[in-house]
């Protein structure tokens, strides 16, 4: 099932990996291996830490999240810079979504918002090695448009537009980790 984004801040799809559509998740197999991803791939993932989704008015984004589809808020709080104010939900039992609204009419987000509407924004990927993934990145002519100590955020014109970033931060209070 797929939602429209002007009726749930982003496009979801909601799937039954059960159902006789979708037999099963390769994860739920017994010779499912995540090690793959984090020691042999030069990049060293260690999974998703969150999907982004820009939202205009964050108390209705979170009021649709939490009343239509359960999701809790863990973690709340505004960038250093003052750019925007977000809130992270666990939808599912893997999945975190930070729901981010722009306080500022300048920044990647804002045009986002401006250009597209209330849309996915970004994916950030955990990795275990910062300075691995971004040798990796370099290797690959991938550059980068931020860089701080734990962060780092893929020039989305080497990206196919898209906006990917690579942390080894975690998220305060991620239900993930308890």
């Amino acid at each position: 099932i797929y939602t429209h984004p002007r009726d749930s801040h982003c496009l979801l799809e909601l799937v039954d990996f059960g159902g006789p559509l979708m037999s099963g998740s390769p994860r739920a197999e017994p010779s499912w291996e995540t090690t793959y991803w984090q020691t042999d791939h030069p990049l060293g993932s260690d999974g998703l830490s969150h999907l982004t989704v820009a939202v205009s008015d964050l108390d209705v984004a979170t009021d649709f999240f939490n009343r239509v589809l359960g999701c809790e808020i863990f973690h709340e709080g505004a960038t250093a810079s003052g750019e925007r104010v977000s809130r992270f939900v666990l939808f599912g039992s893997e999945t975190v979504i930070e729901l981010s609204q722009p306080l500022t009419s300048d920044g990647r987000m804002s045009a986002d918002l401006v250009a597209n509407g209330e849309i996915l924004h970004s994916v950030t990927v955990r990795v275990l090695d910062l300075e691995r993934a971004v040798s990796h990145l370099d290797d690959c002519r991938i550059g980068l448009v931020e860089r701080s100590e734990a962060h780092v955020v893929l020039d989305p014109e080497k990206t196919f537009g898209a906006v990917l970033s690579l942390t080894v931060a975690g998220i305060p209070e991620d239900p993930r980790e308890g």
